[in-house]
């Protein structure tokens, strides 16, 4: 769809809509008391018209009554709000000229009522009633837990794990799935992309700042009929504040809001200016943070753990192709004291947001928005030596989004909504990496190895920089690489609710979003350790990845049937339409890499083992490197979804709820060729292949939530089915005849003689057939107190369990000479017919008890985080040539966690203050992340400060 046709068909939808308008003479009032029967003056009265979302507020006066006047006929959710009390809340429907009567009686505590804009697609719907398990952190939670990133803000949600421990690059992983196989938006728009690739990078949420997020939406379960590629999972919203209208003239109003973490030092401070009319307002606001290295908890790692679990990591079986990746070179040994730095945890950056909302008409309105972000440093931390060889760092990450939408609400009876979207973002990032080396005691009689032998020494390891001779038996040397991607991504979008009539909502929809991928590629040996790092030799510059173009264009309908009293439908599909394309040119594919894959190509036709489809695809592929041609893939694919939700006495609902999946392959999985050996002696090239097959999956969920005056609960199970999934295949090596820009001969390795090069070659294949079940429950409740307030406790549980149906024959093997030994340091488990599946978190609980004073203003409140010890893991998760450390191992223990907030928060008719502290990690506990390979932080204290005057212009 072309920027013509887009707002020719926002024109058409506007001036139809004009012709509809029409005012609604709808009523409904009532009164509003506590629970002592006593009335309630100045409570908040919302009605949210479900067909349009549009809300309407009053208060209530000095007697506890409200009324609504001129609403249109449909249904409506009722919310009340005060100060201190549980949100209390009705569902009201009536036809247009009639009069309803609602009245509400409150109770002190604090739960809400949850509304959803993820699983409605922009439009609110009653979480209650939502057949799939919806967390919603609000604007007002995340300021009293004063969270270190944006991904701890939503980390109550069930199955909800994170990725790395620099706030700054934290990524979240949800029921096992991870990266693009959990699909992130901001405000509705993706901020997911084609060039993350599943196993090492993914949507960066800390791009956006906590303190300007309305709300996190965490829907869990396929979100594909709704969203496109990437939901298998379920689906991130991450809603930013807007600007707010004034109904009383011109308004001007400044808010600021700070936060410090202790350890690690993570600073954040962002000020926001509002002004604005009774119909248009603009938000500008920025902000900079700050973090460094942080300390672990207080328990030492000795060196003798260490190698206790080197030992154990040796024992695993080599590479089915003869490649030994079990090498005590390839495994640090270290030891940690208590409360130890964990290094190269650094990261800066600023954050900017402006917004501009316009109201011609109440029915109408027009927002741009403007995101920007700036980050530099931004560590791996635990990265690098002593821990590991590897030492990864982003030295920027520059995020820009530009965004338009028009929003038509309660246009017409038939026509409750309509909306067009415009959105262009642009990713820019490096992945930067020094590559050392892991000295063996020929080279340095005090390493931690032998390499003849295959033994560890019982030393620290030894980490050299700089190409080291021949007659020291290596050929390997340091490098330092930086691979740069930027990626934009343009989108349009167009949408209509219609309701034909009362009870059935029915919203039809389509656009176009289309990625384009550049990569620069810089690769070159150093020497030296930190400032005193040099670039030595002939770097490699070029491209991994082609220049590369991706067009997915999508119709899709989702129909809401709420006509019945015991139950509401839902049911929807979408259609996309994907044209993909590698193109030839911007210096890829690197000459040595090139060089390598024209050498292995014979051998690999002749004898492709698992690489059937890559063989397949090779014509296409060499044609892309060579310059002569591209790769592309032209596919359709189409998501269902159906859900039922029960409406049964004492507000229990039953649900259901089945859905479709799919994940279009990625940039680096279909054309990236790069070699990722660290010596020069032997080629690891990992090949993209064209001819993959999107992922594809069935997710069933069946559960029921409770609402009732003093408690919500809910519990749920889900059974997610993915097929096709990609993984990699059992390298396969070749032995070619030596030539320039080819590995050297001399070191025979992986079965090739002396006289010959080794080329291993590694590529993604549709193979894997997993599924991931699991139970998913949360809960809260009030206690009233009386004249001191309440008591409410609360909790999230999510239980996991993995299964891979097609293991690899290397796979197998592992598992069955290592898992259910009684002897080993790490306790697995599995069996070749009940495979375990990787990243699966089996037991995670978070409990705790609030207490909120009788006037809503302090609360103090104690959370307890408890993971279960992980035993069912994919032995392919401890092989690697350099990346596993004793964190791969130490991150499968049972940890707990223990934390407690108080806050304090005064408001007035034009002031807000708001001051909240605590201590994080109590007990200084030393533990790891699930399948994080650094330490969690220690012990921190934390601090949150918000002010905010609403009008400067009032005296």
């Amino acid at each position: 769809m072309s920027v013509r046709k887009f707002f020719l068909v926002i024109a058409i939808i506007g001036l139809s809509c004009v012709a509809a308008v029409a005012q609604g003479t709808a009523k409904i009032s009532g009164s509003v008391k506590d629970s002592n029967d006593a009335i309630v003056a100045g409570a908040t009265v919302t009605a949210l018209n479900i067909a349009s979302s549009q809300r309407t507020t009053v208060t209530t006066d000095s007697a506890g009554k409200y009324v609504f006047n001129n609403l249109r006929g449909g249904t409506y959710r009722i919310i009340v709000a005060a100060s201190g009390f549980g949100e209390s809340a009705e569902t009201v429907s009536f036809d247009d000229g009639a009069s309803a009567t609602q009245d509400f009686s409150i109770s002190p505590g604090a739960i809400k009522d949850v509304v959803t804009v993820t699983a409605g697609k922009g439009a609110d719907r009653l979480a209650i009633e939502t057949p799939q398990t919806v967390t919603v952190a609000s604007a007002e939670q995340i300021e009293q837990r004063v969270p270190r990133s944006t991904f701890e803000a939503m980390e109550r949600a069930p199955n909800l794990g994170s990725i790395e421990t620099n706030p700054a690059r934290e990524r979240p992983r949800l029921r096992g799935l991870s990266s693009n196989r959990v699909l992130v938006v901001v405000d509705g728009e993706k901020l997911n992309n084609s060039r993350s690739d599943p196993g090492a990078s993914g949507a960066p949420i800390a791009v956006i700042d906590p303190s300007q997020l309305e709300a996190i939406e965490v829907v869990a379960g396929s979100g594909s009929s709704l969203y496109g590629s990437d939901a298998i999972g379920g689906t991130i919203n991450l809603i930013t504040k807007r600007p707010i209208l004034s109904p009383d003239g011109l308004r001007f109003g400044v808010r600021f809001d700070a936060g410090r973490n202790s350890n690690g030092k993570v600073n954040r401070g962002n000020t926001t200016f509002n002004l604005s009319g009774s119909n248009v307002a603009f938000r500008a606001s920025g902000g900079l943070y700050r973090n460094s290295n942080y300390t672990a908890g207080n328990r030492a790692i000795s060196i003798g753990e260490v190698l206790s679990i080197g030992e154990f990591f040796k024992q695993f079986p080599t590479n089915v192709a003869g490649t030994a990746f079990q090498t005590a070179g390839s495994y640090p040994i270290f030891s940690l004291p208590a409360k130890a730095e964990i290094l190269n945890g650094q990261g800066h950056g600023n954050r900017k947001q402006f917004d501009l909302w316009f109201f011609p008409t109440e029915k109408f309105n027009l927002r741009g928005r403007y995101l920007t972000s700036d980050d530099g440093s931004n560590g791996n931390a635990f990265s690098g030596p002593p821990y590991e060889t590897q030492e990864r760092f982003g030295t920027y990450r520059k995020y820009d989004k530009f965004s338009l939408r028009y929003e038509g609400i309660d246009l017409a009876q038939w026509l409750p909504r309509v909306s067009a979207n415009f959105f262009h973002q642009e990713l820019s990032f490096p992945q930067n990496q020094y590559t050392f080396v892991n000295l063996p005691s020929t080279v340095d009689p005090r390493s931690s190895f032998v390499a003849a032998t295959n033994q560890f020494t019982g030393n620290p390891s030894i980490f050299g920089s700089g190409i080291l001779g021949v007659a020291n038996g290596i050929r390997a040397g340091a490098t330092y690489t930086d691979n740069r991607n930027t990626i934009g991504t343009t989108g349009y979008d167009a949408q209509a609710t219609l309701a034909p009539f009362r009870g059935l909502f029915v919203t039809v929809g389509g656009g176009k979003t289309t990625d384009e991928s550049r990569d620069y590629f810089f690769n070159t040996p150093f020497a030296g350790f930190g400032r005193d790092r040099v670039f030595t030799g002939v770097p490699t510059i070029g491209a991994s990845s082609p220049v590369s173009v991706y067009e997915d264009k999508n119709l899709y309908l989702q129909a809401e049937f709420d006509r019945i009293k015991w139950f509401r439908i839902s049911a929807g599909a979408r259609y996309d339409k994907w044209n993909t394309a590698g193109l030839p040119g911007n210096g890829f594919p690197l000459s040595t890499e090139f060089a390598a894959l024209n050498a292995a190509i014979p051998g690999l036709t002749a004898a492709p083992g698992s690489l059937g489809s890559l063989v397949a695809a090779l014509p296409n592929l060499v044609a892309l490197a060579s310059g002569t041609g591209r790769a592309g893939s032209n596919r359709s694919s189409k998501t269902y979804n159906f859900g039922i939700v029960g409406r049964f006495p004492f507000g229990i609902n039953p649900y259901f709820r089945w859905a479709d999946s799919y994940r279009e392959p990625g940039i680096t999985e279909r054309y990236l060729i790069r070699n990722f050996s660290p010596g020069s002696f032997f080629a690891s090239l990992v090949v993209g292949n064209p001819n993959l097959q999107p992922e594809t999956g069935k997710n069933y969920d069946l559960g029921v939530k409770v609402s009732r005056k003093y408690f919500n609960f809910s519990l749920g199970y889900f059974k997610n089915k993915i097929t096709n999934q990609l993984v990699f295949a059992p390298a396969q090596n070749y032995c070619v005849t030596p030539q320039i820009g080819l590995p050297a001969a001399g070191f025979p390795t992986g079965g090739c003689l002396a006289t010959q090069a080794t080329v291993s070659v590694n590529a993604r294949i549709n193979q894997a057939n997993s599924t991931i079940k699991g139970w998913e429950s949360t809960g809260e409740g009030s206690i009233p107190l009386g004249r001191l307030g309440s008591l409410n406790p609360f909790f999230t549980l999510g239980s996991l369990r993995g299964t891979n149906g097609s293991p690899t024959p290397i796979q197998v093997t592992q598992l069955r000479a290592i898992y259910g030994k009684t002897t080993n340091p790490v306790k697995l488990s599995g069996t070749a017919e009940d495979f375990p599946l990787g990243n699966i978190t089996p037991l995670r609980v978070i409990g705790g008890l609030q207490y909120l004073d009788k006037s809503g203003r302090f609360f103090t409140e104690y959370t307890l985080r408890h993971q279960g010890r992980v035993t069912r893991v994919d032995p392919g998760q401890f092989i690697g040539a350099s990346l596993i450390n004793y964190g791969s191992f130490a991150s499968l223990d049972t940890f707990n966690k223990h934390a407690i907030k108080a806050g304090y928060n005064w408001k007035s008719e034009n002031y807000k203050f708001t001051v909240n502290g605590g201590i994080d990690n109590i007990a200084d506990k030393l533990f790891f992340e699930h399948f994080n390979t650094a330490p969690a932080p220690g012990r921190s204290f934390v601090f949150g400060f918000t002010t905010e005057i609403f009008n400067l212009f009032k005296k």
